[in-house]
């Protein structure tokens, strides 16, 4: 039997409802308003939204000129300059290098202040993943010329044999159009479709007028080809502008964009929403990075990438391009990948889920509500039936999540003490 509900959302910031769901009515509005979690959440916003970035190659017009020159420049000279570029990134402070968590850092902090603020020993909120699983793996395969096209069929069947679900980001006005058969098979064979950029000639976010105008197609071939996600070519964003193309989740900020033709990063391993658009950010290291800016040709650093995201309990996405594993060494590396990846969800009970299938339970627990029954808490809402009940407590000096037991399932999703 329900006694009350959730806290007014008029008082409930929209950044900790995204984050963690929902929150207990016990929180007052005073606690809301405290000084000091006002500093934190403008912490988080600015990371989150990349402010904190300078010029340089951030700027559009560097990256314009960049643009302009790439035909003229062999494959080596592009990839001497992209080496030269993440030397000088990954000297900075913000993003840290490979990974950078301190926006679901600082959300420990607002925890840890709610509970001395409250009084509670614990403050409950809604898990971040159904069915309690302990953390999200996300794999995605933009497909940039036909040589990619042509390797569709071999990542699907990779992908496949180790039960992994992906999505494939499909340039509407690419060098494989019409790309009509492509997402028929990609689709008959149980994974997701997205659009990627319009044509990929770097010019997306170039200036707003041409934006306005390329949404518009991008809005139109949404329509035409059923995709509710998008990706924007060589991780390019402008996130003020993201709402623009009316997607329901895109997929373009890295955490860390040390790697990227675009600097900057949000900083976060965890969706998050700009506007009504659900961001699902790059956690890990591109294919292309690891091959040929890094030079590396073992998993290494995947796994460490990996190992991080698992104790932040967050979303662990990948992009694999198949044109850049069209030979056997690289496709080799890839099978350790998904071999790595498998043991992973096995041991930790991670969620292999499709870009789709986060937005829509992103969005069901974001609506969810969190409320009081006469014995204990009870969620409510569309999707309840998966969600669990999770705890905030101080442990050790720092705050500690701990996922409930349903009454259904005796297992309880992961832990971590930070």
């Amino acid at each position: 039997m329900k006694t009350d509900s959730s806290h007014p959302e008029s008082a409930f910031p929209a950044q900790f409802r995204a984050y963690f769901g929902s929150a207990p009515d016990s929180l007052g509005d005073s606690a809301w308003s405290d000084g000091r979690l006002v500093q934190v959440f403008q912490l988080i916003e600015g990371l989150r939204t990349e402010r904190y970035v300078s010029s340089g190659w951030t700027a559009p017009v560097a990256r314009q000129l960049y643009y302009l020159l790439r035909p003229l420049l062999t494959r080596h000279i592009r990839q001497f300059i992209h080496r030269q570029i993440f030397r000088s990134r990954v000297k900075s402070n913000v993003p840290v290098w490979p990974i950078d968590c301190s926006v679901d850092s600082l959300f420990r902090v607002v925890m840890g202040l709610l509970i001395e603020i409250s009084g509670e020993e614990e403050i409950p909120f809604i898990w971040f993943w159904p069915d309690g699983h302990s953390a999200a793996v996300m794999m995605t395969h933009d497909v940039e010329g036909s040589i990619g096209a042509a390797g569709c069929k071999m990542l699907m069947d990779l992908d496949d044999s180790f039960s992994i679900p992906t999505a494939f980001q499909l340039i509407p006005e690419g060098p494989y159009d019409p790309i009509t058969e492509l997402v028929n098979e990609i689709r008959g064979r149980g994974h997701e479709v997205n659009l990627h950029d319009l044509d990929h000639d770097g010019r997306l976010y170039g200036n707003a007028a041409r934006f306005a105008e390329r949404a518009r197609k991008i809005r139109h071939y949404a329509e035409v080809y059923g995709t509710k996600g998008f990706r924007a070519g060589s991780m390019h964003r402008n996130q003020e502008w993201l709402p623009q193309l009316q997607v329901e989740y895109d997929m373009s900020v890295p955490t860390v964009a040390h790697m990227e033709p675009q600097g900057g990063g949000c900083c976060s391993v965890m969706p998050y929403f700009v506007g009504n658009v659900l961001e699902l950010p790059l956690t890990t290291v591109q294919d292309y990075g690891l091959f040929n800016i890094l030079k590396e040709s073992s998993i290494e650093l995947w796994k460490t990438q990996i190992d991080a995201i698992l104790k932040q309990n967050g979303l662990i996405s990948f992009i694999v391009h198949p044109d850049y594993v069209a030979e056997t060494p690289q496709q080799k590396i890839y099978s350790e990948l998904l071999d790595h990846l498998a043991q992973q969800i096995h041991v930790h009970r991670l969620w292999a889920a499709r870009p789709g299938d986060i937005n829509e339970w992103w969005r069901q627990r974001m609506n969810m509500q969190l409320v009081r029954t006469t014995s204990d808490w009870a969620i409510e809402g569309e999707g309840s039936d998966r969600a669990r009940i999770a705890y905030a407590s101080m442990s050790g000096g720092g705050v500690r999540y701990r996922c409930g037991k349903s009454k259904v399932e005796a297992r309880s999703c992961g832990e971590l003490v930070v």
